[in-house]
């Protein structure tokens, strides 16, 4: 039995993602935050991340993408990821 880089990430991933859940339970209900301002302040915080991580790793050399490519990213953002936050924000 082995563990490889893969199974560690999932491990990695699992684990984060169920500390979210936990951690946004925790301060929905203790904060009365408001969940459409909490959202956005997440999904900047993960743009601004997520580029960041992208530039210092080298995944944007050599990448030009079309309006049409930036148009599916920001969609997939925008309605996608940011209505899935909102409705477990909005939810807890």
């Amino acid at each position: 039995f082995r563990l490889n880089l893969g199974d560690l990430l999932c491990i990695l991933g699992s684990l984060t993602g169920s500390l979210h859940i936990l951690f946004l339970e925790r301060v929905m209900k203790k904060e009365r935050m408001d969940s459409i301002l909490f959202t956005v302040f997440l999904m900047i915080f993960i743009a601004v991340w997520g580029t960041g991580v992208a530039f210092f790793t080298g995944s944007f050399t050599g990448v030009s993408p079309t309006p049409f490519h930036m148009a599916t990213i920001v969609f997939i953002g925008m309605f996608s990821t940011a209505a899935a936050f909102l409705l477990q924000s909005i939810s807890q």
